[in-house]
Protein backbone atom coordinates (compact mmCIF):
# COMPACT_ATOMS: atom_id res chain seq x y z
CA UNK A 1 0.00 0.00 0.00
CA UNK A 2 1.29 3.32 -0.70
CA UNK A 3 1.70 6.19 1.74
CA UNK A 4 -1.54 8.40 1.30
CA UNK A 5 -1.83 11.63 1.55
CA UNK A 6 -4.08 11.99 4.99
CA UNK A 7 -1.40 9.74 6.53
CA UNK A 8 0.99 12.25 6.25
CA UNK A 9 -0.98 14.62 7.83
CA UNK A 10 -2.28 12.85 10.94
CA UNK A 11 1.23 11.80 11.66
CA UNK A 12 2.45 15.77 11.19
CA UNK A 13 -0.30 16.68 13.57
CA UNK A 14 0.24 14.37 16.50
CA UNK A 15 2.59 17.03 16.89
CA UNK A 16 5.92 14.92 18.41
CA UNK A 17 9.17 16.29 16.88
CA UNK A 18 11.66 13.93 15.43
CA UNK A 19 15.39 14.17 14.37
CA UNK A 20 17.06 12.63 11.21
CA UNK A 21 18.87 10.15 13.26
CA UNK A 22 18.66 7.94 16.77
CA UNK A 23 16.04 5.87 18.37
CA UNK A 24 12.96 7.89 17.31
CA UNK A 25 13.42 7.80 13.84
CA UNK A 26 13.97 4.58 13.73
CA UNK A 27 11.09 3.37 15.60
CA UNK A 28 9.01 5.20 12.89
CA UNK A 29 10.47 4.35 9.76
CA UNK A 30 10.14 0.91 10.97
CA UNK A 31 6.62 1.25 11.23
CA UNK A 32 5.60 3.66 8.46
CA UNK A 33 7.83 0.93 6.25
CA UNK A 34 5.50 -1.88 7.43
CA UNK A 35 2.56 0.10 6.83
CA UNK A 36 2.74 1.72 3.44
CA UNK A 37 5.49 0.48 1.28
CA UNK A 38 4.95 -2.46 -0.77
CA UNK A 39 7.93 -3.13 -2.66
CA UNK A 40 11.68 -2.25 -1.54
CA UNK A 41 12.48 -1.56 -4.71
CA UNK A 42 13.87 2.62 -4.87
CA UNK A 43 11.37 4.88 -5.29
CA UNK A 44 10.78 8.38 -6.25
CA UNK A 45 8.27 10.63 -4.36
CA UNK A 46 8.10 14.52 -3.57
CA UNK A 47 6.47 16.67 -1.22
CA UNK A 48 5.52 19.88 -0.84
CA UNK A 49 6.52 22.15 1.79
CA UNK A 50 5.27 25.84 2.09
CA UNK A 51 5.86 27.22 -1.71
CA UNK A 52 8.78 24.71 -2.64
CA UNK A 53 8.40 21.15 -4.00
CA UNK A 54 11.50 18.99 -2.83
CA UNK A 55 12.03 15.64 -4.76
CA UNK A 56 12.87 12.26 -2.60
CA UNK A 57 15.04 9.45 -3.37
CA UNK A 58 13.15 6.63 -1.13
CA UNK A 59 15.72 3.92 -1.18
CA UNK A 60 17.31 6.62 1.49
CA UNK A 61 16.22 6.34 5.06
CA UNK A 62 16.84 9.89 5.92
CA UNK A 63 14.73 11.19 2.72
CA UNK A 64 12.28 8.62 3.56
CA UNK A 65 11.76 9.57 7.18
CA UNK A 66 11.19 13.70 5.62
CA UNK A 67 8.30 11.47 3.09
CA UNK A 68 6.55 9.93 5.79
CA UNK A 69 6.69 12.78 8.44
CA UNK A 70 7.72 16.31 6.73
CA UNK A 71 5.93 18.79 9.63
CA UNK A 72 7.71 16.71 12.53
CA UNK A 73 10.61 16.75 11.36
CA UNK A 74 10.76 20.41 10.77
CA UNK A 75 8.79 21.29 13.60
CA UNK A 76 11.85 20.32 15.33
CA UNK A 77 14.16 22.52 13.38
CA UNK A 78 11.80 25.37 14.07
CA UNK A 79 12.01 25.28 17.71
CA UNK A 80 15.56 24.95 17.91
CA UNK A 81 17.95 27.62 19.31
CA UNK A 82 19.81 28.27 16.00
CA UNK A 83 16.50 28.94 13.89
CA UNK A 84 15.54 30.98 16.39
CA UNK A 85 19.41 33.56 15.80
CA UNK A 86 18.99 32.59 11.85
CA UNK A 87 14.97 34.63 12.66
CA UNK A 88 16.39 37.61 14.06
CA UNK A 89 19.48 37.96 11.42
CA UNK A 90 17.26 37.36 8.16
CA UNK A 91 17.66 39.64 5.80
CA UNK A 92 16.68 39.79 1.78
CA UNK A 93 19.60 38.92 -0.85
CA UNK A 94 21.68 38.07 2.80
CA UNK A 95 23.14 34.35 2.78
CA UNK A 96 23.25 31.59 5.08
CA UNK A 97 26.55 29.57 4.44
CA UNK A 98 25.80 25.96 5.81
CA UNK A 99 28.66 23.88 6.10
CA UNK A 100 28.33 20.19 6.98
CA UNK A 101 24.55 21.08 5.68
CA UNK A 102 23.67 17.36 5.44
CA UNK A 103 19.83 17.32 4.18
CA UNK A 104 19.87 21.20 4.52
CA UNK A 105 16.84 21.59 6.41
CA UNK A 106 18.49 24.39 8.38
CA UNK A 107 18.61 25.93 5.15
CA UNK A 108 15.14 24.70 3.72
CA UNK A 109 14.12 27.20 6.56
CA UNK A 110 16.54 29.96 6.45
CA UNK A 111 15.15 30.04 2.76
CA UNK A 112 11.56 30.82 4.74
CA UNK A 113 12.61 33.62 6.39
CA UNK A 114 14.27 35.31 3.48
CA UNK A 115 17.84 33.96 3.16
CA UNK A 116 19.49 33.07 0.07
CA UNK A 117 22.14 29.93 1.07
CA UNK A 118 25.15 28.24 0.24
CA UNK A 119 25.48 24.70 1.33
CA UNK A 120 28.42 22.67 1.59
CA UNK A 121 28.34 18.82 2.05
CA UNK A 122 30.51 16.06 1.05
CA UNK A 123 28.83 12.75 1.60
CA UNK A 124 27.65 11.39 -1.61
CA UNK A 125 24.20 10.40 -0.79
CA UNK A 126 22.94 13.86 1.00
CA UNK A 127 24.72 16.03 -1.86
CA UNK A 128 22.69 13.95 -3.87
CA UNK A 129 19.77 15.01 -2.63
CA UNK A 130 20.50 18.34 -2.27
CA UNK A 131 22.05 18.67 -5.65
CA UNK A 132 18.42 17.25 -7.02
CA UNK A 133 17.16 20.02 -5.06
CA UNK A 134 19.15 22.78 -6.11
CA UNK A 135 16.45 25.23 -7.46
CA UNK A 136 15.23 25.22 -3.25
CA UNK A 137 18.74 25.30 -2.06
CA UNK A 138 20.04 28.07 -4.07
CA UNK A 139 23.99 27.07 -4.63
CA UNK A 140 24.84 23.66 -3.46
CA UNK A 141 28.83 22.40 -3.41
CA UNK A 142 29.92 18.54 -3.13
CA UNK A 143 33.01 19.76 -0.79
CA UNK A 144 34.34 19.25 2.88
CA UNK A 145 35.78 22.68 4.50
CA UNK A 146 38.90 22.36 6.36
CA UNK A 147 42.64 23.90 6.24
CA UNK A 148 44.26 22.81 3.75
CA UNK A 149 42.93 22.27 -0.49
CA UNK A 150 42.84 18.82 -1.79
CA UNK A 151 41.10 15.05 -1.54
CA UNK A 152 40.90 13.17 1.63
CA UNK A 153 39.22 10.71 2.90
CA UNK A 154 35.59 10.56 4.28
CA UNK A 155 34.37 8.45 7.50
CA UNK A 156 30.33 7.80 6.33
CA UNK A 157 28.31 6.86 8.94
CA UNK A 158 25.24 4.08 9.15
CA UNK A 159 22.03 4.50 9.12
CA UNK A 160 21.21 4.73 12.51
CA UNK A 161 23.37 8.22 13.08
CA UNK A 162 23.80 9.72 9.58
CA UNK A 163 24.80 12.70 10.49
CA UNK A 164 27.88 11.61 12.32
CA UNK A 165 29.89 11.40 8.97
CA UNK A 166 33.28 13.56 8.93
CA UNK A 167 37.05 14.07 7.73
CA UNK A 168 37.97 13.14 11.43
CA UNK A 169 38.17 9.16 12.06
CA UNK A 170 36.70 8.08 15.14
CA UNK A 171 38.46 7.10 18.25
CA UNK A 172 39.43 3.52 17.99
CA UNK A 173 39.24 3.54 14.91
CA UNK A 174 37.05 3.03 11.76
CA UNK A 175 34.66 0.38 12.13
CA UNK A 176 32.25 -1.17 10.17
CA UNK A 177 29.47 -1.21 12.87
CA UNK A 178 28.76 2.33 13.09
CA UNK A 179 30.45 3.21 9.95
CA UNK A 180 29.33 2.37 6.49
CA UNK A 181 32.30 3.02 4.12
CA UNK A 182 35.42 5.18 3.81
CA UNK A 183 34.94 7.66 0.47
CA UNK A 184 37.48 10.19 -0.88
CA UNK A 185 35.76 14.02 -1.21
CA UNK A 186 37.19 17.05 -2.04
CA UNK A 187 38.58 19.48 0.74
CA UNK A 188 38.65 23.16 0.44
CA UNK A 189 39.26 26.04 2.67
CA UNK A 190 36.31 28.63 3.23
CA UNK A 191 38.47 31.33 2.19
CA UNK A 192 39.45 29.70 -1.46
CA UNK A 193 35.73 28.82 -1.59
CA UNK A 194 34.41 32.30 -1.31
CA UNK A 195 37.66 33.09 -4.53
CA UNK A 196 35.92 29.74 -6.15
CA UNK A 197 32.86 31.10 -5.85
CA UNK A 198 32.86 34.83 -6.51
CA UNK A 199 30.97 35.24 -3.26
CA UNK A 200 30.72 38.73 -1.69
CA UNK A 201 31.58 38.31 2.17
CA UNK A 202 29.63 41.14 3.17
CA UNK A 203 26.94 39.69 1.94
CA UNK A 204 27.00 36.37 4.58
CA UNK A 205 25.40 37.29 7.69
CA UNK A 206 25.61 34.13 9.20
CA UNK A 207 27.56 30.59 9.43
CA UNK A 208 26.52 27.65 10.58
CA UNK A 209 29.42 24.21 11.36
CA UNK A 210 28.40 21.10 11.89
CA UNK A 211 31.67 18.61 11.01
CA UNK A 212 31.66 16.62 13.30
CA UNK A 213 34.68 17.02 14.80
CA UNK A 214 36.78 18.89 12.33
CA UNK A 215 35.48 22.28 13.57
CA UNK A 216 38.80 24.07 14.74
CA UNK A 217 40.21 22.86 11.18
CA UNK A 218 37.36 24.53 9.28
CA UNK A 219 37.59 27.84 11.22
CA UNK A 220 41.50 27.95 10.80
CA UNK A 221 40.78 27.48 6.70
CA UNK A 222 38.32 31.04 7.41
CA UNK A 223 41.41 33.46 8.53
CA UNK A 224 41.36 35.41 5.34
CA UNK A 225 37.89 35.97 5.59
CA UNK A 226 37.72 36.47 9.91
CA UNK A 227 39.99 39.49 9.01
CA UNK A 228 37.38 41.43 7.28
CA UNK A 229 35.37 43.98 9.32
CA UNK A 230 32.10 42.44 8.26
CA UNK A 231 32.90 38.85 9.17
CA UNK A 232 29.27 37.61 10.14
CA UNK A 233 28.61 35.18 13.21
CA UNK A 234 28.77 32.15 13.62
CA UNK A 235 27.21 29.31 15.25
CA UNK A 236 29.65 26.28 15.93
CA UNK A 237 28.44 22.73 16.94
CA UNK A 238 32.21 22.34 19.44
CA UNK A 239 33.00 19.19 21.38
CA UNK A 240 34.33 19.51 24.40
CA UNK A 241 36.96 17.27 26.76
CA UNK A 242 34.79 13.90 26.84
CA UNK A 243 34.13 13.97 23.20
CA UNK A 244 35.68 11.06 20.98
CA UNK A 245 36.92 13.04 18.05
CA UNK A 246 38.12 16.49 18.08
CA UNK A 247 38.60 16.59 21.60
CA UNK A 248 37.97 20.11 23.18
CA UNK A 249 37.70 21.77 19.89
CA UNK A 250 35.45 24.10 22.53
CA UNK A 251 38.35 25.38 23.44
CA UNK A 252 40.40 25.35 20.57
CA UNK A 253 38.01 26.88 18.30
CA UNK A 254 37.41 29.87 20.93
CA UNK A 255 40.96 30.16 21.17
CA UNK A 256 41.30 30.85 17.64
CA UNK A 257 38.22 33.09 16.80
CA UNK A 258 39.04 35.54 19.52
CA UNK A 259 42.33 36.08 17.31
CA UNK A 260 39.78 38.57 14.99
CA UNK A 261 37.83 39.44 17.88
CA UNK A 262 34.85 36.92 18.66
CA UNK A 263 33.79 35.49 21.53
CA UNK A 264 31.64 32.63 22.68
CA UNK A 265 27.91 33.24 23.47
CA UNK A 266 25.13 30.54 24.35
CA UNK A 267 21.58 30.75 23.59
CA UNK A 268 19.29 29.73 26.64
CA UNK A 269 15.49 30.48 26.86
CA UNK A 270 15.58 33.43 24.24
CA UNK A 271 18.58 34.83 25.84
CA UNK A 272 22.17 34.83 24.34
CA UNK A 273 24.70 35.74 27.07
CA UNK A 274 29.02 35.55 27.40
CA UNK A 275 30.06 31.63 27.91
CA UNK A 276 33.54 30.80 29.67
CA UNK A 277 34.62 27.34 28.05
CA UNK A 278 37.91 28.27 30.41
CA UNK A 279 35.64 28.10 33.73
CA UNK A 280 31.82 26.67 32.78
CA UNK A 281 31.51 22.74 32.78
CA UNK A 282 31.30 21.51 28.87
CA UNK A 283 29.26 19.19 27.89
CA UNK A 284 30.31 16.40 25.38
CA UNK A 285 28.63 17.93 22.11
CA UNK A 286 27.27 21.44 22.16
CA UNK A 287 26.25 24.62 20.23
CA UNK A 288 28.28 27.71 20.80
CA UNK A 289 27.12 31.49 18.82
CA UNK A 290 30.67 33.18 18.02
CA UNK A 291 30.20 37.42 17.96
CA UNK A 292 31.90 39.93 17.72
CA UNK A 293 30.45 42.09 20.33
CA UNK A 294 30.88 45.25 18.96
CA UNK A 295 29.59 44.69 15.94
CA UNK A 296 26.92 41.94 16.09
CA UNK A 297 25.32 43.22 19.42
CA UNK A 298 22.65 44.91 18.07
CA UNK A 299 21.47 42.25 15.48
CA UNK A 300 21.54 39.27 17.79
CA UNK A 301 20.40 41.51 20.79
CA UNK A 302 23.27 40.17 22.87
CA UNK A 303 22.64 39.94 26.80
CA UNK A 304 25.46 40.90 29.46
Amino acid sequence: MQYPAFARTLVGSTGFKINISGRRKQLLLSACDHLFTDSKKPKEASIRIGSRTLRLNLANPAERLLYYAPYNLLNGYRNSDLFSVISRLASPSAVFVDIGANLGLYSLLARETGFETLLFEPEPVHYSFLNRNVSVFCKTVDCALSNSCGTTNFYVSGEENSGSSSLVMPEGGWSKSEYKNVVPVRVSTFDAMLSELDLNPSSIRLIKIDVEGNEEQTVRGMENYLRSSHAAPIWCEVRGPSSGRGRNSAVSVSSFLAKFGYAPFQYHKGRISPLSVDRDPLPQVFDILFAVPQRHKIPLQLSY
